[in-house]
Formats: C-alpha cells, sequence, structure tokens
C-alpha cells in the first residue's frame, strides 16, 4: 500500500489502488480530480493505480499530464519507471511535446537507475512498441537503456533479471550488442542456482532470437554454449 503523509494526492492514489484490488471503478468524481501540487512521487504512484484498473481516462489524463508538464525535471528513476509502466498498461501514449521532454528526463535519471527500474522501463518500451502503432521508441533513449544495463548486469542482475530484459530486447527488435550480451551472460552464469527452469528456456529463447540476428551472430557463434 502506499503510504500516507498527508501530502495532496496520497488519499486519491490509496483509493484509486485500494479499488483495482478489489476490481471495482471508481466514482466519476474521483477519476477526474488533478490535485495542482501533487509531486512526481504522487503524480507516478496516481498514474500506476490507474493502470492496474487496465483503465485509461484519456480526458482527465490529458489534463493530468498537463499539469505535470512543467515538473517533469524532477522525475527521480523510481517514478519515469512507473509511469512507463502504467502507460504500457493503459496502452497509452502521451502527446508528442509532453512525451519528448518526458523521455529525456527518463534519459537524464538513467545512471541512478538500478536493475528493477531499469527493467520496468525496457518492458514498458515493448509493450508499447509492440501494441500501439503510433509509438516509436526514441533511438537514443534506447541506446542509453542499453548502455545502462550493460554497466550494471554482471554484477546486479538476477537470472530472472537477465531474460526478463533479453525478452524485452527481442520484442523491442533491438540489438543489445555484444557487450550487453557478455554481462547478461556473466550475470546468469554467476548465479545460474538460483535460476528456475522458465529462466533458462526464456534466455535460450532470446538467444534464438538474437542468433538469427545478423548483428548477434558472430558473437553468440563464439559462444555455442549459449546458443541452446
Amino acid at each position: 500500500m502506499f503510504p500516507h503523509h498527508g501530502r495532496p494526492g496520497v488519499g486519491i492514489a490509496n483509493l484509486i489502488w485500494g479499488a483495482a484490488r478489489l476490481g471495482l471503478a471508481p466514482a466519476p468524481q474521483v477519476r477526474h480530480l488533478a490535485p495542482a501540487g501533487i509531486t512526481p512521487s504522487l503524480a507516478s504512484s496516481l498514474l500506476l493505480s490507474f493502470s492496474s484498473l487496465r483503465y485509461c481516462p484519456r480526458v482527465w489524463l490529458g489534463r493530468f499530464l498537463h499539469t505535470l508538464h512543467p515538473h517533469l525535471h524532477a522525475f527521480a528513476p523510481r517514478d519515469v519507471a512507473q509511469t512507463y509502466t502504467a502507460f504500457s498498461r493503459m496502452l497509452y501514449v502521451p502527446k508528442d511535446d509532453w512525451l519528448f521532454d518526458f523521455q529525456m528526463q527518463a534519459r537524464s535519471v538513467l545512471p541512478q537507475c538500478g536493475p528493477q527500474e531499469l527493467l520496468c522501463m525496457a518492458r514498458a518500451l515493448s509493450v508499447l512498441a509492440n501494441n500501439v502503432a503510433a509509438y516509436r521508441v526514441e533511438p537514443d533513449l534506447l541506446a542509453a537503456l542499453l548502455a545502462r544495463c550493460g554497466a550494471v548486469a554482471a554484477a546486479e542482475f538476477s537470472p530472472a533479471d537477465c531474460t526478463a530484459l533479453a525478452q524485452s530486447l527481442v520484442y523491442l527488435k533491438a540489438a543489445p550488442g555484444t557487450g550487453l550480451l557478455a554481462g547478461l551472460a556473466a550475470a546468469f552464469g554467476a548465479r545460474i542456482s538460483e535460476a528456475s527452469d522458465e529462466d533458462v528456456v526464456g534466455l535460450l529463447w532470446a538467444l534464438g532470437a538474437f542468433w538469427r540476428s545478423s548483428s548477434e551472430c558472430l558473437w553468440l557463434r563464439q559462444h555455442p554454449e549459449l546458443g541452446g
């Protein structure tokens, strides 16, 4: 449950989250509130709460995001990851100017992102790219995301993390590069005793997809033990 600190919007976020847990839709008057003093943390929690309902109140959402636009520079890694997750669940893409500034902020916080934020972003991007015809992943954001994953994978990713990221990259049709592939292989191998059967099968499936990609063939052929 979201913590309650008496700040604007906490009660609304908690109410929407509770309704989602119960399988209920909140009343219309609740759905159309947009607290002017809401913080990035509460905003991302509120969006995530709506997405748990698989409900997208587009008129309200447009007004709400307009209210948030001047504050995008204050979004922390968790706020960015939660907002991306919310958009992917609702299959919603903001207007171009809002999305551009949001992606710029996402790029700026990537150096502070940990595994969970990185995985949330990668999965959200893959869902949006595959389900919303008008959405295109910004190339510089994707490149920065892959670079950050490559920097932390070997030391911080679990086997499940490795599999989740590899599968997201397959759906994004993104070439991970030999450095990231090597990091994923090292992380998976170092903690292989923690891997489930699903982790192993999922990673092998992703590696098979990369094997068929000409940009990754050479590296995988040099490491046949990873090619299934």
